[in-house]
């Protein structure tokens, strides 16, 4: 049994050390600029292209029912349910601060919450 517990304690040790070693392999000083990836022409084009009121409907409706933003946010069942009513507000809000300069940190948490996810990334 000794043998077994050496093999699993061995193995323990070697897992938590590959968790929590740094891989120097990838460290800053080993990427070159010029080895970064770079965006293309129609990846720039659509981040910086006006976000339509249709692509925040998507997000909205992409969301989970009933995840909340935050402990005291609404649930997007809330946003989904009165979207006739309150849509052109949010598209609003959206609109406003992705043409802001700088972005208030609370409205910050909320549009990265309203990025739809992709399967397939394509870009």
């Amino acid at each position: 049994m000794e043998y077994y517990d050496a093999i699993l304690q061995a193995e323990a040790i070697n897992y938590f050390k590959q968790l929590f070693e740094v891989d120097h392999s990838t460290t800053p000083n080993t990427l070159l600029v010029n080895e970064m990836p770079r965006l293309s022409e129609q990846c720039i084009d659509s981040l910086t292209t006006t976000v339509l009121k249709e692509e925040v409907r998507r997000a909205v409706f992409s969301m989970k029912s009933y995840k909340a933003f935050d402990p005291d946010g609404f649930q997007p069942i809330f946003f989904k349910h009165f979207w006739e009513r309150i849509g052109d507000d949010i598209w609003n809000l959206v609109h406003t601060t992705f043409n802001m300069v700088s972005i208030n940190t609370s409205i910050a948490e909320a549009l990265i919450a309203l990025i739809p996810k992709e399967s397939n990334p394509k870009g």
